[in-house]
This record gives structure tokens, sequence and C-alpha cells, in this order.
């Protein structure tokens, strides 16, 4: 894989994704432990992936490179025997388990939040101070 972030999550599997619905306002804080995933699991999820996609799996820069300038529309993915091989060569899929759910409702008429978490089979939720 190309992008520095696979290897740093190798190191460190500790991950958090964060979701916002500003037509709502809820925020989602989600931490957990992520796994690479290569093998029939990214096969099946690469051939979801539209052609036009494989250029951004094929580009001479890896995700999160540094450019020098604006980037311009990526070009078409080199010739190759089968591009779909050589776009899927640089993905995978990232497995995160999710361990806590932080849930923030910011309701105009006071914010609520709560605290979600899981171990194993055992599951607890708490309402904490916003």
């Amino acid at each position: 894989m190309r992008s520095g972030k696979v290897e740093e999550l190798a190191d460190n599997p500790h991950a958090e994704l964060v979701f916002f619905d500003p037509r709502k306002l809820v925020q989602l804080r989600c931490a957990g432990s992520a796994e690479t995933l290569t093998g029939p699991h990214a096969q099946a999820a690469f051939s979801l992936a539209p052609q036009r996609t494989y250029a951004d799996y094929t580009s001479d820069a890896a995700p999160g490179a540094t450019l020098s300038d604006a980037p311009e529309p990526p070009p078409p993915p080199p010739a190759a025997d089968d591009p779909a091989a050589a776009a899927a060569a640089n993905f995978c899929v990232l497995q995160i388990r999710v361990g806590v759910v932080d849930a923030l409702d910011l309701r105009r008429d006071g914010h609520r939040r709560a605290r979600l978490s899981w171990s194993g089979d055992a599951a607890s939720a708490v309402w904490i101070a916003p």
C-alpha cells in the first residue's frame, strides 16, 4: 500500500472517526482499533469501484504526499494489460472495530452528550457533560 496511513495504523492501530450532521446538529466520535484487510475482502470492495476511479490508485503521488502546485485532474491510468489489477494493487480495506462512541447533540435548548462503549459482550451507556 502506498499510503503512509496504512503503515502508521500497523504501528498503532488506534483510530478515531468523526461524523457531523449539520442539519440535525449531531456529532459522533467513534474510537476503535483499525485493521488493514487485503486479499478477498479488498478484492470484493474494489470490485465495486467504478473504472473512472482507477487513476486515483495509480497516480505518481501517494495519498497525503505534499504537492508543489495545485493538482491537475488525474491523468488516465498508465497503459497496462489489466488496469484493474494495477489499481487494485494499491487498494485495501480498513476495518475499524469501534469500542467507544461519543455522541453530542447540539440542541438549541441545551446540548446533550452520551458515551457508549463496548468490551467483549458487555456494553454501557452514560450521560456525560457536554
